[in-house]
């Protein structure tokens, strides 16, 4: 369903030789370089505290995500990208600038799917307030809008060539709209009025669940206001699902007080842009809000903590407190403190940052295909009572659980069992800790997948029985499903290759 990042993942796995620690550290590079451009953008037009500001709050965002494989990592990053081309497009009125930062916003947008609404708003802001003359309007919105498109036939074009079966864009929103209309329950309420749908595959099962929320509607209509009414309650609350619960510290306090000092400098900023419209940048800044405000009932922040759906679009959200404080600091007499500066970058770093991270990311695909040779294995026969899986051992992406009494520093991939038993309880959910807890050290855990089936499965194994190299390799051992497929592996198999 998302390609863009899936490429680009597939590519730096194969440029690290598999190594997941080299992959998702080539991806907080990016990221951090794309927070940089666009905070190098932000600071010729916001003050150097809201610029301090403005990096905290990506911090605190990305805290969260760095290190994982989600699609939050890309989306975030081409978001920061457009937030800062937008900027610049609000400082120089010009639409070239705009149309890149609106294209960047898609792309993103198209790499984590989240508030879609603020592409609109985003294209009726260029073409009101960067137009030169009236005449120009729909030259304005033409070139805008088709800039936002562009994304979307890159993304169906991509999903063609790498997908065996052609599956509805952003299909799984008829998770989140089922869940909307049945009085604002989460995404996996489908499952449980009807579980018969879990059982229908293709796009035929996503068909079905728009069936089903139309009919759900007709039946009780009201619904969809409750659920409307509950997803913004919880936007607005103090809560780990709100606008500001990646705000979050050890401090229940110090956290209240910290979110709510934000919503009050969200509310200046929207005062900031209604009144002050001498300035392009603060409408862009309200016209962003305003979108991320409308796509609220679509994209429940109750379906994942910390607004991490909104990954796309929080570069923009973040620019409300931002345009908040920065009006307050213009009230003051001290010019040090609320002038802009500078930037130390031409103009066109951040256009010619994106343009690359861009042209890689559509062209890791057709590299991987080019360079990877595909192979088929089989392994010997394992003892009577044992199964045999065949998977792909790297150590980058491989970690180690070892007794309390061995002297190292906990550093990844290795840990000792306590620190690692205590990151287990952070996990989300009753059963995955408790399954988890069941490894005992010393013991080597990675997540793979079996070369014989193709089916993902948590392996387990001692450290002592692994192999010395990277490489294929065949293991003998049993399978446990509690809760999920887990291979605990007793010994290493002769593997040969089958073209």
């Amino acid at each position: 369903m998302r390609p863009f990042f899936t490429g680009l993942l597939a590519l730096f796995l194969w440029l690290g030789g598999h190594s997941l620690q080299f992959s998702t550290a080539l991806l907080v590079l990016f990221t951090a370089l794309s927070f940089y451009f666009m905070l190098e953008e932000s600071r010729r037009i916001f003050s150097p505290l809201v610029c301090v500001s403005l990096f905290l709050l990506l911090f605190l965002y990305y805290r969260g995500l760095a290190g994982s494989t989600l699609t939050e990592n890309l989306g975030l990053a081409f978001g920061a990208l457009g937030a800062g081309l937008l900027i610049q497009a609000s400082r120089t009125k010009k639409l070239a600038w705009a149309s890149a930062g609106i294209f960047m916003v898609s792309m993103a947008l198209n790499t984590r799917p989240g508030p879609f609404f603020v592409l609109p708003f985003l294209v009726f802001w260029a073409a009101f307030y960067l137009r030169t003359d009236a005449n120009r309007f729909w030259k304005a919105f033409f070139l805008t809008a088709g800039a936002g498109l562009l994304p979307f036939v890159f993304n169906s074009i991509m999903m063609r060539i790498l997908s065996d079966t052609i599956t509805i864009p952003f299909a799984n929103f008829a998770y989140a709209i089922y869940g909307l209309v049945s009085d604002g329950n989460r995404y996996v309420q489908i499952f449980i009025d009807h579980p018969e749908v879990a059982q229908i595959q293709g796009n035929a099962h996503y068909l079905e669940i728009f069936r089903l929320t139309w009919s759900t509607f007709l039946s009780k209509p009201q619904n969809l206001f409750i659920g409307m009414f509950k997803n913004y309650c919880l936007f607005f609350s103090n809560s780990w699902y709100s606008m500001y619960g990646y705000v979050l510290s050890d401090h229940m306090l110090l956290t209240t007080i910290v979110r709510y000092a934000l919503y009050v400098l969200s509310l200046l900023g929207v005062i900031c842009g209604l009144r002050r419209t001498d300035k392009p940048v603060n409408k862009l800044v309200l016209a962003g809000f305003l979108g991320v405000l409308l796509s609220v009932p679509f994209v429940p922040p109750g379906d994942a903590h910390k607004v991490r759906l909104y990954a796309a679009a929080l570069p923009l959200m973040i620019l409300l407190p931002a345009l908040g404080l920065q009006w307050c600091l213009d009230w003051t007499q001290w010019s040090w403190l609320y002038q802009p500066k500078d930037g130390k970058l031409p103009d066109r770093s951040s256009f010619r940052y994106s343009l690359f991270l861009v042209g890689l990311t559509l062209i890791s695909p057709l590299i991987i295909a080019l360079l990877s040779d595909a192979k088929a294995y089989q392994s010997s026969v394992c003892p009577q009572g044992q199964e045999a899986v065949i998977m792909r051992y790297d150590q980058g992406a491989f970690l180690r659980i070892l007794r309390e009494e061995e002297f190292f520093l906990d550093r990844m991939p290795d840990f000792h069992y306590g620190q690692y038993a205590l990151s287990v309880h952070g996990l989300a959910t009753q059963p995955e800790i408790a399954f988890f807890e069941t490894i005992e050290p010393p013991a080597v855990i990675s997540l793979g997948i079996d070369l014989n089936t193709g089916g993902e499965l948590w392996f387990a194994a001692n450290p002592d029985s692994m192999p010395a190299e990277d490489g294929v390799y065949g293991f003998c051992g049993r399978y446990e499903d509690k809760p999920y497929t887990f291979f605990y592996a007793d010994q290493l198999v002769e593997l040969s290759s089958v073209k």
